[in-house]
């Protein structure tokens, strides 16, 4: 019976589609048009190199012959090396990089599969790169060090807490030693230069295709906008509706949107919600961290209820932090 409920489900979902591109064929390609720029003009230049230095580090094996910059983290988290320069590099360099380093680790065997579910957790992030020249200039941010302090210190508490849990309580130096003797050799420099950059090829246009893609589904929203609209059951309460969708679909999209309410930008709601929905990133996010971590065998719905319970504690700290700022 479930199944051929999600098959209905999904007949539905491609016909209205369908419906939509013939019908609304030019809103299409004005949302496609949108992803495409923000995917070219920003996520390629601050995430594509990373991805590539990232890529060849962990597979020449250079990432282990830098254990004393991530010794804080070691110790803090009491995690092993790799680990710590899993958290370094998926908060420093951003989304999706925690996901595709925590995939090479797991592939060139530096870490367990269970690490790979703990580092997941947290470190999946927006990064630093994408929130100085993208967010907060699309909204003239003016308390920027407060909040990067509490946008990436949230995750990290949560990882130190997570780290207390039963079933993450064993994940040091001892777990790691299982896997030392299974590590294959590491490769020449060459082909770990070719495999980052043939692996990150695929990866950024992986991530440009749903940013395109769903922010083609940001017509879902505005749709059903228009329908209560005509209803006549929209109001000024509701005008949140359509930029919090947009943004639950795909987050570049939904922060444009955001940006008409510029006004309102550090009213407690406003602040607490766009930052909230950054954290948890959208489908097309949840998407592409599933699509990186097909064959690594982690939980997609762990990760989601972790970035979910992230996003509300981000949503309520802000919120108090918003009405101090007033």
């Amino acid at each position: 019976m479930k199944n051929k409920m999600k098959k209905a489900a999904v007949i539905l979902f491609l016909f209205t589609s369908f419906i939509f591109l013939i019908a609304q064929s030019s809103l299409c390609i004005r949302y496609a048009s949108q992803g495409l720029l923000i995917w070219f003009e920003k996520m390629i230049p601050t995430l594509f190199p990373f991805m590539v230095l990232s890529g060849f580090m962990v597979r020449s094996g250079l990432s282990a012959k830098l254990t004393f910059i991530f010794f804080p983290l070691t110790l803090l988290y009491r995690i092993t090396p790799a680990m710590s320069y899993g958290i370094f590099m998926g908060f420093f360099c951003g989304f999706p990089m925690g996901a595709k380093v925590i995939s090479d680790l797991l592939e060139t065997r530096q870490i367990t599969k269970k690490q790979g579910e703990y580092l997941l957790a947290f470190t999946n992030n927006i990064g630093p790169a994408y929130l100085l020249g993208y967010v907060f200039l699309l909204f003239n941010e003016k308390y920027i060090a407060i909040t990067c302090l509490l946008f990436y210190g949230i995750p990290l508490i949560y990882g130190l807490f997570l780290r207390l849990h039963p079933f993450y309580r064993q994940l040091g130096h001892k777990e790691a030693k299982l896997i030392v003797n299974q590590r294959k050799e590491f490769p020449p420099l060459a082909h770990c230069i070719y495999e980052a950059i043939l692996g990150s090829l695929q990866q950024i246009n992986l991530l440009g295709g749903c940013m395109i893609l769903f922010n083609c589904l940001q017509i879902y929203p505005q749709t059903m906008i228009k329908l209560l609209t005509t209803l006549g059951v929209f109001t000024p309460a509701l005008s949140l509706l359509s930029p919090v969708l947009s943004s639950l679909t795909e987050i570049g999209g939904g922060l444009l949107q955001f940006s008409q309410y510029n006004d309102s930008y550090h009213s407690p709601l406003f602040f607490s919600l766009i930052y909230s929905l950054l954290t948890f990133g959208g489908l097309s996010c949840l998407c592409q961290t599933w699509f990186i971590l097909e064959k690594t065998g982690l939980s997609i719905k762990s990760y989601f209820f972790h970035k979910l319970n992230q996003s509300i504690l981000i949503f309520f700290v802000l919120s108090q932090v918003a009405k101090m700022l007033q």
